[in-house]
């Protein structure tokens, strides 16, 4: 994610958030990477990028799991 215009920078903040909380309050942290998988679901199919489109694949299953 080296490009300045990457759509997936958008999620890290949340993302990051949710590894920090994910020991001790794992309900947070799910929150908060469904919150992530929110927003990049409204990026536009165009704009995205195969980053964002396998980070959004990688979030989803994750979320799935749960």
């Amino acid at each position: 994610m080296s490009n300045e215009n990457e759509p997936a920078k958008l999620l890290l903040p949340y993302l990051q958030r949710a590894d920090e909380l994910q020991k001790h309050e794992p309900l947070v942290a799910y929150y908060c990477r469904l919150y992530a998988m929110e927003r990049g679901l409204k990026i536009p199919q165009s704009e995205r990028t195969k980053t964002t489109s396998s980070l959004l694949v990688s979030l989803m299953k994750q979320l799935e799991k749960v």
